[in-house]
């Protein structure tokens, strides 16, 4: 066999392709790591009327004077990679009860207000288990 040094055609084939492999991996990873897994949406009234993430802290406040159901202000707060309900004017304060949820698939539910705060994306916990003991 003779070895060289010197580059090729071939070289240069297998330089393009490996770049063009790295681009279409980095593209995947970026774009999927922006997906529904840290998103939080905010529904009123089964309406979506807001977004935020998980991994841009922020504060998004619900005024009675925007939503005429609400028994008061609501104020929800992403902070640290995990949603709550940080302060709530109306005498019925449910949702702050319910702490910070950071888990995907979690929801706090402001039923009194029509407010439901959703953590999209599912986690698999391995256990498969029927409500009821069904079969």
């Amino acid at each position: 066999m003779h070895f060289s040094l010197k580059r090729n055609f071939h070289d240069y084939i297998v330089g393009i392709i490996t770049l063009v492999i790295i681009a279409i991996l980095v593209f995947f990873l970026v774009s999927y790591s922006s997906t529904s897994d840290n998103v939080v949406h905010v529904y009123y009234q089964n309406e979506l009327v807001h977004t935020m993430y998980l991994n841009i802290d922020e504060s998004y406040t619900m005024e009675m004077d925007d939503y005429s159901g609400l028994l008061g202000d609501l104020t929800i707060e992403v902070n640290n990679g995990s949603v709550a309900v940080v302060n709530q004017t109306s005498d019925k304060n449910y949702c702050e009860y319910m702490g910070a949820v950071s888990t995907k698939g979690t929801s706090i539910v402001c039923a009194p207000n029509g407010v439901v705060i959703t953590i999209e994306g599912y986690v698999d916990t391995g256990i498969d288990y029927t409500p009821g003991g069904g079969n």
